[in-house]
C-alpha cells in the first residue's frame, strides 16, 4: 500500500511541477475550461462530451510528456546539440498536432450549434 501511495505522491509532484513551470499547460487548461463551459451552455451530447474529454486528456498528457522529455534532454546536455533540438521540437510538435486537431474537433462540435 505504501508503494502505491508513494507512486501517486510522486506522480502528483510531477503534475504540480508541470503546472508551475509550463505556461502552455496553464493556457491549455483555461481553453479546456472555456470549452467545457461552452459545451454545457450549448447542451452537447454525451458522445460529444466524451470526445472533448478525450482530446483534452490527450493534449494535457502530451504536454506532460513533452516537459519530461525536455527535462531529460536538459539533464543530458547543457550545450547545443542538433539531436537535442530535434527531440524537443518533435515532442512540442506532438502537442501542437493534437491541439490543431482539437480545434477542428471543437469546430465540428460547436459550429453547427452556434449557426
Amino acid at each position: 500500500m505504501k508503494k502505491t501511495r508513494d507512486s501517486i505522491k510522486y506522480a502528483l509532484c510531477g503534475i504540480k511541477y508541470v503546472f508551475e513551470s509550463q505556461r502552455n499547460i496553464r493556457i491549455q487548461l483555461i481553453i479546456m475550461i472555456v470549452t467545457y463551459i461552452t459545451g454545457y451552455v450549448l447542451n452537447i451530447s454525451s458522445t460529444e462530451w466524451l470526445i472533448l474529454i478525450l482530446i483534452s486528456t490527450i493534449i494535457l498528457t502530451l504536454e506532460i510528456i513533452n516537459t519530461a522529455l525536455e527535462e531529460v534532454v536538459n539533464l543530458v546536455t547543457d550545450e547545443y546539440r542538433k539531436t537535442a533540438k530535434h527531440a524537443k521540437d518533435t515532442a512540442a510538435g506532438a502537442v501542437l498536432t493534437a491541439s490543431f486537431f482539437a480545434v477542428i474537433i471543437g469546430l465540428v462540435i460547436f459550429l453547427p450549434k452556434i449557426i
